[in-house]
């Protein structure tokens, strides 16, 4: 057992044979030797590893691309509540961000960089079908995760993979006695980081400053002793630790002809702010059939998945902005809690407390999977599969709102609000796979179509107010009710033709092509159709005859590929005008010589007919290189991403006389264009030392994204991303720059003195010839003082500049993984750099706009001439010293350990057969991350990252996200 050996040899001179399928025989001479240690090495020739590809599955000797998988040992280890956290860091060229650390917060996942205006969801496909819910799966339940990169293999799926493609294969039970599983484990989790925020004493001066800028004086209050008094550390009250548990039970065996596994996971996460929790049911049901001497194979998969979110999470600004000496509570308030008011405190912000305990929310959402296929085999090599999946599901939320005093709002009566929605999706696929080896030849091929009728969504929201009773949460109870709104949308259908074609000829030649027609009804009938293809060559070097003579190198291959895939992620309809009838039916036209009024609407958009697919044109070179047979592994490759006839939406001229009141009118146009480009590099190595195995894997991503058009009236850049009113625009989309890049001021020193001022007034009366008095409109002692970039001698608009990239140029990764005798050991890093930040949070807790509480960098504020320092003067000129720079502007690169993991497992003679495996761990997430960015997190997604067009063009902006917690866990793995 272990591979400890013990053998009574009588010729000291014999010879030992080590042997085992998959790897290289050894014969080993005695010697006289007592203690012979030994470690075989894989035979390649015999050992094919199987990579999943559209429709089915191949040898990876047989493919000419740039596919990454993870196995299910690398998946499992991580508290996670969204399957794509499990990759990040772990796959070269896919940048996994989360989108908070809220419970129940999901992830956004980017391969090779942005390639849409629209949309930059890759396709998900589990199980060889496309679409479903990837969070119904336990990751216990995953057999492995494969990465689609390049068009060679991505084309299959023509236009719904343009952002690549994630394939998620999830284990089936294997014939043999039942094997039951358990996978649990509990933590604590808590934010570790605090910001430095002032005292009472600290603050009350602050607000007398902000005051005095205004011409005002402070409240009898705020000059009382009371206000001098520290009552909360707002920061220690939102903040809390929080309990979270995972439980995984798989029960799966099977009979000659009949496999199954079932499984259940549960998870339950408390909020690191107060005061939500998520829950998350799953259940899975996998059924395998073989019929008729193994020639029809039916196949059953069942996923479910209820979803619990229940509280409200705290306002993080209102926390930090609150004054240090309120209380948390106020028994005498209406609703209990302390509060803050504009009259005698001088400050709006909310008690979080307020918010998060009269406030009742709650939402649950269930959602199903099934899967159905039929695999036929007509004669050895060539098999038809029909294959379908049936979705749906089905929410509510409601928010019920007790009577309460905020100080600045007061709610006298409750009210509530509630949402339902429901829908369901169904796909069908029908296609032939053909496979064979003629002697030197390996073919293979597959012929098929997809059938992707509209799903059918509905959805209503009501609302009431001035309730009775509070007993009873109803909104049928409430004196006032109404219906808020309501939807029914068909969404779109797709129909889909596709082939593929693969030859190897004597394991060293291979070509690849794949060829897709597809149609959708979001297309007028002039381009609904779309055509994407995909070409792949490798030559596997090491297997030349000339290669032979050199041992060490055991795989040598040279891959290279180009193809072209589509997008068609944008809104429904767009074929069409669209109509607005203002709120409530409320816009109205006068008519007739009385002027008499008449509802009517207006046009706001204007159709497009000849809309057409986004195209993604990308070429692949890359290199596989293992050595020392196959223990240590080189993975390079460079890519280029061309995406032309971007899909945008351009705003007409004003004189269509198109849109709603106060805005213009728009039209939907195939015109923007953006380039990707970039390398890929992984290294791993794996190493048996007798009692100690280990293994290290590195990978890294370089990559640069330019816009190439625009196609807006005059090229106009798209400008968006204002987080706070009257900050400006942080985001310019322009050609030339990479999508999204932040665009503002350069911040160069504050104004120290009444002469500086004077000095650079002075400055611009003469390079302007006397046409412009101020170096900077209105500027103060005290003020901000922008650079000026263009060189004309004052500051103007034209003095905004690029000041940073959302884009990493570099993403990477580390993994460490160590066995020595029971014990094993993992560590996970991962990071990225060459990235900015945009600290929005900093306009509240060091802006000084108006009478909030601040972090301590206030203190080094200027007061009075002559102070030299980066802070400006409180309150003073507030709009303009606040407006979008590269103040707010942050080194975003971090390294993160992201999971520590130390195991013990039980040795067998100890279970003494009640257990096939005994297993418990300890692991740490998030235990470590060096930064230089001031906020909590400098993982940051976007202040709406649920929001396509929000994460698209505003990434970066870090909006009080609350940020990814430490979690502390403790596990137990059981087999039996």
């Amino acid at each position: 057992m272990n591979g400890k050996y013990a053998l009574t040899i009588d010729d000291p001179n014999a010879k030992l044979v080590f042997s085992f399928i998959g790897y290289i025989t050894e014969e080993v001479e005695i010697g006289g030797r007592t203690v012979i240690d030994i470690t075989l090495s894989p035979d390649i020739s015999q050992l094919e590893e199987v990579v999943v590809i559209g429709y089915g599955s191949t040898a990876k000797r047989n493919v000419a691309s740039a596919t990454t998988a993870l196995k299910s040992n690398e998946i499992v280890g991580l508290s996670t509540n969204d399957i794509r956290q499990t990759m990040q860091g772990k796959i070269a060229g896919v940048q996994v961000t989360n989108n908070s650390g809220d419970p129940g917060a999901g992830a956004r996942i980017v391969i090779r960089g942005m390639g849409s205006f629209s949309n930059t969801d890759p396709l998900y496909v589990i199980d060889g079908i496309q679409g479903g819910d990837i969070n119904s799966i336990a990751p216990q339940d995953i057999e492995n995760i494969t990465i689609l990169k390049d068009a060679s293999t991505t084309a299959i799926y023509g236009s719904a993979a343009a952002n690549g493609v994630v394939l998620i294969t999830t284990k089936s039970g294997v014939k043999g006695n039942v094997k039951v599983s358990y996978d649990g484990s509990v933590g604590i989790a808590k934010v570790t980081k605090r910001l430095d925020l002032l005292k009472a004493s600290d603050y009350v001066d602050l607000v007398a400053d902000i005051q005095e800028a205004g011409g005002l004086s402070l409240t009898e209050k705020l000059e009382s002793e009371y206000a001098q008094v520290d009552r909360t550390d707002w920061q220690e009250e939102v903040f809390q630790s929080a309990v979270v548990t995972e439980h995984n039970l798989r029960l799966s065996g099977g009979t000659e002809n009949v496999t199954y596994a079932f499984s259940t996971g549960y998870q339950n996460q408390g909020s690191t702010v107060i005061d939500r929790n998520f829950q998350r049911i799953t259940f899975g049901a996998k059924l395998s059939e073989d019929l008729f001497n193994r020639k029809l194979r039916l196949n059953q998969n069942l996923r479910i998945k209820n979803e619990t979110t229940d509280g409200v999470l705290a306002n993080f600004n209102d926390a930090l902005r609150m004054p240090p000496y309120i209380p948390v509570k106020d028994p005498d308030n209406l609703g209990g809690y302390g509060r803050a008011d504009k009259v005698t405190d001088l400050n709006d912000a909310n008690n979080p407390w307020n918010s998060v305990e009269n406030t009742d929310y709650k939402r649950r959402g269930l959602n199903a999977d099934l899967d159905l296929s039929a695999e036929l085999t007509i004669f050895s090599g060539l098999s038809f599969k029909s294959q379908a999946r049936l979705s749906a599901y089905n929410s509510n939320d409601y928010t019920f709102n007790y009577p309460s005093d905020g100080g600045n709002f007061t709610r006298s009566t409750s009210d509530m609000s509630e949402n339902y929605s429901q829908g369901y999706d169904l796909i069908l696929e029908n296609f032939f796979n053909f496979s064979r080896v003629f002697g030197n030849h390996d073919v293979s091929a597959t012929l098929g179509n997809t059938y992707d009728p509209s799903s059918l969504a509905r959805n209503v929201s009501v609302a009431g107010s001035n309730f009775t009773s509070d007993a009873i949460q109803n909104v049928a109870l409430a004196n006032s009710t109404s219906l808020t709104g309501a939807g029914v949308n068909s969404g779109y259908a797709r129909s889909s033709y596709f082939g593929r074609i693969g030859y190897t000829f004597r394991e060293k030649y291979v070509i690849n092509a794949s060829l897709r027609r597809d149609a959708s009804s979001k297309f007028g009938e002039n381009n609904r159709w779309g055509t994407f293809y995909g070409l792949g060559l490798a030559w596997t070097i090491s297997k030349e005859n000339f290669m032979s003579s050199i041992s060490s190198i055991s795989n040598l291959k040279l891959r290279a590929s180009y193809g072209k895939t589509g997008n068609d992620l944008i809104p429904a309809f767009l074929t069409s005008s669209t109509v607005w009838k203002g709120s409530s039916n409320n816009i109205i036209y006068s008519f007739g010589d009385d002027l008499s009024y008449t509802n009517g609407s207006t046009v706001n958009s204007i159709a497009n007919p000849d809309l057409k697919w986004e195209e993604t044109n990308q070429f692949d070179i890359g290199l596989d290189l293992g050595l020392l047979s196959n223990s240590l592994n080189f993975v390079f490759d460079y890519f280029y991403r061309n995406n032309e006839d971007l899909l945008i939406e351009t705003q007409l001229p004003l004189t269509t006389g198109l849109g709603n009141p106060g805005s213009v009118g728009t039209q939907w146009v195939n015109a923007a264009g953006m380039k990707n480009s970039g390398f890929e590099a992984a290294i791993s190595y794996a190493r048996n030392t007798g009692e100690l195995t280990w293994d290290v894997s590195v990978n890294t991503t370089f990559s640069t994204n330019e816009v190439t058009a625009l196609g807006t009236i005059g090229d106009v850049p798209i400008s968006s991303g204002e987080f706070v009113g009257g900050v400006g625009n942080t985001t310019r989309t322009d050609i030339g720059q990479p999508l999204a890049a932040y665009y503002g001021y350069k911040f160069d020193h504050v104004v120290a003195s009444q002469t500086e001022l004077d000095a650079l007034n002075a400055s611009a009366v003469a390079a302007s010839g006397g046409a412009v008095t101020e170096y900077k409109v209105g500027m103060l002692p005290g003020d901000r003082v922008w650079k000026d970039t263009d060189g004309n001698g004052y500051i103007d608009d034209k003095d905004r500049t690029y000041i940073g990239n959302p884009s990493p140029k570099w993403q990477y990764g580390a993994q460490f993984n160590a066995n020595y005798k029971n014990f094993d050991f993992q560590l996970l890093l991962h990071g990225i750099a060459g990235v900015d930040l945009i600290n929005g949070a900093l306009y509240w807790w060091e802006g000084m706009s108006k009478p909030f509480n601040n972090t301590t960098e206030v203190l080094n504020r200027w007061k009075q001439d002559g102070d030299v320092t980066d802070m400006p003067a409180a309150g003073q000129n507030s709009s303009a010293n606040l407006f979008f720079s590269d103040w707010y502007v942050e080194n975003g690169a971090y390294l993160r350990i992201k999971n520590i993991s130390l195991g013990y497992t039980l040795p067998v003679k100890v279970l003494n057969g009640a257990f096939d495996k005994f297993r418990v761990y300890v692991a740490v997430q998030n235990a470590l991350t060096l930064t230089q960015y001031t906020g909590y997190d400098p993982e940051v997604s976007s202040n709406s990252p649920d929001d396509n067009r929000n994460y698209i063009f505003s990434r970066g902006v870090d909006l009080y996200q609350r940020p990814n917690p430490r979690i502390v866990r403790l596990g137990l793995q059981l087999n039996f």
